[in-house]
């Protein structure tokens, strides 16, 4: 591929991840991110623990979950407690999510059909269906993936992660875990409320979302 057309290419993608779906729930975006570890705690390899992110692709709306691990089954007890919190708090019901193509998302293809773009399990035996394709499906929620070695696909979850670790995780000392759980839930409010998104020309996500739901109450206030 010439300079050319790589250039242009490069446009699309940028192009492709500046879309914004016109609704709330149309499509989320996951990820999972490694913590770093608490100042002064024991480091032990094999509890490794990680932040599921998920955000509206629309409002800019954010959900983030602590998990003690990143294979498929922690993935969706994570999700579970995301949407539970999310759905109270917010009313969010999500239709589709775009997540990478990691083990803890997806199963091997010869577990999956295509559907109009987006992934569905097959039907298996009890017990060997991949939990989170399972749990998707079970509450009609359509699944796609980025394109591998593509993560400007999901680029806005991808800047997320910066902004969680450059606002939050590297700026907070942490006393133990209980205390990062509880300063997590803070900055959460303060990320829906009280943070500008340049993305969404500078409201908050709880502002973005009120121009969805009651565009003719936030137009008086105006």
């Amino acid at each position: 591929m010439n300079q050319k057309a790589l250039k242009k290419a490069k446009r699309e993608e940028l192009a492709k991840s500046r879309y914004e779906h016109k609704k709330p729930g149309d499509l989320g975006h996951m990820d999972l991110k490694l913590l770093p570890p608490i100042a002064g705690e024991k480091i032990i390899k094999s509890q490794k623990e990680y932040l599921l992110t998920l955000i509206d692709d629309t409002t800019r709306q954010a959900n983030f979950e602590i998990i003690q691990g990143k294979n498929q089954h922690q993935v969706r007890t994570g999700l579970i407690k995301i949407f539970r919190r999310s759905q109270i708090e917010y009313k969010a019901i999500l239709r589709a999510i775009l997540s990478d193509n990691g083990k803890e998302f997806k199963g091997s293809q010869k577990h999956q059909k295509q559907i109009n773009g987006y992934y569905k399990a097959k039907t298996k035996p009890e017990g060997q269906q991949h939990a989170v394709a399972l749990l998707l499906e079970e509450m009609n929620i359509k699944h796609r993936y980025t394109q591998v070695r593509r993560p400007q696909t999901n680029g806005k979850v991808e800047r997320l992660n910066r902004t969680i670790s450059e606002e939050f995780l590297t700026k907070v000392k942490f006393e133990n875990r209980l205390h990062r759980e509880a300063q997590l839930r803070l900055w959460e409010y303060h990320y829906h409320h009280h943070r500008p998104h340049q993305g969404i020309n500078k409201m908050t996500p709880k502002q973005k979302l009120d121009t969805q739901l009651y565009p003719l109450k936030f137009l008086q206030k105006m």
